[in-house]
């Protein structure tokens, strides 16, 4: 009996071997793939390398992906060849839009507002959207779509969050930085308020794919501006969406759409941090900016320009109009 429980023993043992054996050769002989994830300018240049396209360029063209002003670079390129423009991954140009409904949105920011008496708030009749809250925090989500299909309203200006590395035709940047409430603020006061408060860490978070946006603590959001005074082809209607959706817009903007409903705007006001605020804007592409606002352009200029659409020192207003 002991001698067959060994040799049962046995048996056993060299089942688990081989076992082992199998699986190292499995393994061996199923190597994790590992996806490469191309950089836009890779794929600007795995494009423009296609003999359809690369026919077209100039004999001497070096594409330079190292230039100051990479985006010009590729204008320049996509002027020579017209329809490289449409030929461009759709994610090249992502901007985000406001959904109205609880759809499931693709990039979510949570900035944490001011807590002390904090007034951030959502005011006007197109208030029903659920991928925006508020309370003492400001919560914005949004949907992609193709910036490419949009274009300026004549005699208007809009901008939409830019989620894309490319600039679409008639846009130009520029950004909003929000000085979250900061997560020490209630440990500075005098000791009385130390005692009697309770201490509200930052909660400033995101999902998503949010570049070139950040989120850090504080909030950065990056915008693509339309006007008609770039130049170019205007739209007299928005692209159409498997939702209802709006952009950042003057009060009445929609009074230029087809059907204008007074139900369609909205304020989001941010109540950012009081203690050392450093809200600010900044406009990244100087010689685009010049364009719209000639050569005197300037900083008080360009923020003047924005205002009916962003606006704010130590606070941020924002309007939103529904436009389709």
């Amino acid at each position: 009996m002991k001698s067959l429980l060994v040799v049962m023993m046995m048996s056993f043992l060299c089942l688990q071997v081989t076992d082992k054996k199998q699986a190292v050769v499995d393994k061996a002989a199923k190597p994790r793939q590992v996806t490469k994830t191309w950089t836009e300018v890779e794929v600007f240049k795995k494009i423009i390398a296609d003999p359809t396209y690369s026919r077209l360029l100039p004999r001497n063209f070096v594409f330079n992906e190292k230039a100051s002003d990479v985006q010009s670079h590729i204008d320049s390129v996509i002027n020579i060849i017209p329809d490289l423009y449409w030929a461009l991954p759709e994610s090249l140009y992502y901007v985000g839009v406001i959904p109205e409904t609880g759809t499931t949105c693709d990039v979510t920011f949570t900035m944490d507002c001011e807590d002390n008496e904090g007034s951030s708030d959502i005011k006007g009749k197109w208030n029903t959207s659920q991928c925006i809250r508020s309370g003492n925090n400001l919560v914005l989500s949004f949907i992609r779509m193709d910036g490419r299909k949009f274009l300026p309203v004549k005699g208007q200006k809009y901008a939409v969050l830019r989620l894309g590395r490319f600039c679409p035709r008639g846009a130009v940047e520029f950004r909003r930085y929000f000085d979250n409430e900061d997560d020490e603020s209630w440990n500075e006061g005098p000791a009385w308020w130390q005692k009697h408060c309770t201490q509200h860490p930052n909660a400033t978070t995101h999902n998503g794919d949010i570049g070139p946006n950040t989120s850090s603590g504080n909030t950065e959001l990056c915008f693509w501006l339309y006007s008609d005074s770039t130049g170019g082809e205007t739209m007299d209607t928005f692209p159409t969406c498997y939702v209802g959706y709006g952009v950042f817009a003057p009060a009445n903007f929609s009074k230029v759409l087809k059907e204008y409903n007074e139900k369609q705007e909205a304020t989001i006001f941010s109540d950012d941090e009081d203690c050392d605020n450093s809200n600010n804007f900044s406009f990244p592409d100087k010689s685009r900016w010049e364009k719209i606002l000639g050569p005197s352009f300037s900083q008080s200029h360009a923020e003047t320009f924005v205002a009916p659409i962003i606006s704010g020192g130590g606070n941020t207003t924002m309007n939103i109009a529904k436009v389709f």
